[in-house]
């Protein structure tokens, strides 16, 4: 089982508890069996072990996800994820560091990890790569299994998990490292869901081999 196929299943599990919890105490309380108030401003009430009762639970897990119990292992045996239980959750500092492997990430901390302003989706690349156009070797790459050499300045990036079809967006930049000269850019290309072939020309319309080369795949 995947983490986001358990972590759905968890937060299910927490969603069906708290149900079942706003259940039995809606009830007590119409049977007008509270305990005193005072005091306990911002504690947590639950139904007693015994279910004879409410009772209030201080469980000083702030930030924390809780299920029926204040313990930390007995929250962890709950569907058998450990310490996800009772997982801190982690700042939008600590997601953009992205250093932290023990805290949660919620959904708008994932969004503010890449700094993503506004309401608009966040995309990733699905494929990217930096290869050098005239050894066609590989600098850095993501989700591409080898380049090709088909011709002068003619490219193919293989990937390594296909697209879901061929309507992707293709960004394709070349350059030198610290030599100035006309700006190269993507010129043809032919897509299918394993592969993106594709043509490099400079300013001038001409094929040209480029040390830099840098594709990004985005579906």
């Amino acid at each position: 089982m995947t983490f986001f196929a358990t972590l759905v299943g968890y937060m299910n599990s927490v969603v069906t508890w708290i149900v079942g919890q706003v259940e039995d105490i809606t009830a007590i309380a119409m049977a007008g069996d509270l305990p005193p108030l005072t005091g306990r401003a911002g504690d947590l009430l639950r139904v007693k072990d015994d279910e004879t009762g409410l009772e209030f639970l201080t469980s000083g897990l702030t930030g924390r996800a809780v299920l029926e119990s204040e313990s930390d292992a007995e929250a962890q045996g709950v569907m058998g994820l450990g310490e996800l239980a009772t997982r801190d959750f982690a700042t939008e500092g600590e997601a953009q560091i992205g250093a932290n492997n023990i805290a949660a990430i919620t959904p708008l901390t994932l969004r503010q990890a890449f700094n993503a302003a506004g309401s608009a989706p966040v995309c990733a690349p699905r494929s990217w790569l930096l290869f050098n156009g005239i050894t066609n070797e590989i600098l850095a790459s993501v989700n591409i299994s080898s380049i090709a050499d088909n011709a002068e300045a003619d490219y193919t990036a293989n990937f390594i998990t296909p697209m879901p079809d061929v309507n992707y967006g293709a960004f394709v930049d070349a350059g030198e490292d610290s030599i100035a000269g006309s700006p190269a850019s993507l010129a043809g290309s032919i897509r299918s869901t394993s592969n993106f072939r594709f043509n490099v020309v400079s300013g001038l319309g001409s094929t040209i081999e480029r040390a830099r080369v840098s594709v990004a795949i985005f579906r």
